[in-house]
């Protein structure tokens, strides 16, 4: 066969499996093109992609910079490569690429919409706004650029707009996978006296968590809320008093009248404001509960829950977690005892944990619903921004929140108290990456806490 035929065939085969999230086979035909043919751009490309996507940065810096090499003319090159550069907390070389990106195309929606991600995540909203607005006028629904809108419009809490432009996720292609093929209507708002409905959860569960308040303003006495959720958090959803049934995602549902997904609530409902009276709405089992007060009860000191990580396949878990090695030292005090709520950790992070003797349960924890108890028991959790921060906020248990310094919608701007959770402090960072000026405040405030 023909090599360029070969190649041709290759890389079909190669952005099929990348399109069906098979990585790992689209990097072994991309590798398989780019052994033959080192400057093939088509390959690098989506080979850039796809480092990208698993936060390989500095392999996808690699491919970038040789196809700028290669097409020093192709805008879309220095405009990957500056986003790449804002994700590794470099603003200055960020903003540099993708000047270079405007220049060479003007008009480009996907180089305008990079710079609104840029703008947003330094903190400048106004820009970031306008950018998102002039790529309306060149490609008015473009779904992504909406969704980023609404990011902008939910920190700054201008919620009535905010709300309408989140509800463009439905529609953008990366998100597809919310959409449900379900035969009866959308909840639009239509009256819901004797009628029944089906409330579905997307995303993470940490966003299942902070929206399922809004459920409260569906649920009467005349009518049923089914809410379906991922099996992790189904005994512990079944706490919610506005959740008359609750189901497991992709097991046969019960008959209903009308579906919506869990985070248009606020639109349909037209909600302006983030229900933060509607804490508490998560409660533990008394009985889970009994059994972590007798399997604590030997430890006299003040117990506090630590978790430094959420999920690693979260494609911001490497910015909004803090480094084990460097933050345990400011929170080891003889008065506490310390312990372990983050599931997903290395056997170095572990062998860290048992030489400081941080307490670590989860062998006995099956889901949510034993974490929900173990919290319970806790006198305060110190986490960085993931489900075990929402699910403290929701219980209206002590949080103290480690938060990165890129803007994160749902807390807004106040450097220390958000409306969703009365319960939680942040504790943010003042400068990018400066996780141990987050570790010395909460420190401080500690040793006053404890006395």
């Amino acid at each position: 066969m023909d090599l360029k035929l070969l190649h041709n065939k290759l890389f079909a085969q190669a952005n099929a499996a990348y399109e069906r999230d098979d990585f790992k086979k689209a990097e072994k035909f991309l590798d398989n093109i780019l052994s033959q043919d080192p400057q093939h751009t088509h390959a690098l490309t989506l080979l850039a992609r796809t480092h990208a996507r698993f936060n390989r940065n500095n392999e996808a810096i690699a491919c970038l910079e040789k196809l700028i090499v290669l097409e020093p003319n192709e805008y879309s090159h220095f405009s990957n490569l500056g986003l790449i550069y804002q994700q590794l907390n470099q603003p200055e070389k960020c903003q540099q690429y993708l000047k270079r990106a405007l220049e060479l195309k003007p008009n480009s929606v996907s180089a305008l919409l990079n710079v609104g991600y840029a703008s947003y995540d330094n903190g400048d909203f106004k820009t970031a706004e306008e950018f998102y607005r002039k790529i309306f006028t060149i490609k008015p629904d473009w779904n992504r650029a909406h969704y980023n809108l609404a990011l902008v419009l939910l920190t700054l809490g201008r919620y009535e707009e905010g709300w309408q432009e989140f509800e463009y996720r439905l529609g953008a292609p990366e998100w597809s996978y919310l959409r449900r093929n379900i035969i009866t209507p959308p909840w639009k708002g239509e009256d819901l006296s004797n009628k029944s409905l089906l409330v579905y959860s997307e995303q993470g569960f940490g966003d299942m968590i902070q929206f399922a308040r809004f459920l409260s303003l569906v649920k009467r006495p005349d009518n049923e809320i089914i809410l379906e959720v991922h099996k992790p958090v189904v005994r512990l959803f079944k706490s919610i008093p506005w959740a008359d049934k609750v189901t497991v995602f992709n097991e046969p549902l019960p008959v209903f009248d009308y579906h919506i997904s869990l985070l248009s609530l606020p639109y349909a409902s037209k909600c302006t404001t983030e229900l933060g009276q509607a804490v508490p709405y998560i409660f533990s089992e008394p009985e889970k509960k009994a059994f972590w007060k007798e399997k604590l009860a030997s430890i006299k000191k003040r117990k506090i829950g630590i978790c430094w990580s959420g999920n690693p396949l979260n494609k911001i878990n490497n910015r909004r977690s803090c480094p084990l090695q460097e933050m345990l030292p400011y929170y080891l005090m003889p008065q506490v005892q310390l312990i372990n709520l983050t599931k997903d950790y290395t056997p170095d992070e572990k062998k860290l944990l048992d030489d400081n003797n941080v307490l670590d349960f989860f062998d006995c924890i099956s889901d949510f619903s034993d974490t929900a108890a173990l919290i319970d028991n806790l006198d305060l959790v110190i986490s960085v921004d993931t489900s075990i921060s929402h699910l403290c906020g929701a219980m209206n248990k002590p949080i103290w929140m480690m938060l990165y310094h890129f803007p994160e919608w749902r807390y807004l701007l106040d450097p220390h108290k958000n409306p969703w959770y009365p319960s939680m402090i942040l504790f943010r960072q003042k400068q990018l990456g400066d996780w141990s000026g987050v570790f010395s405040r909460i420190q401080k405030e500690l040793k006053s806490w404890l006395q």
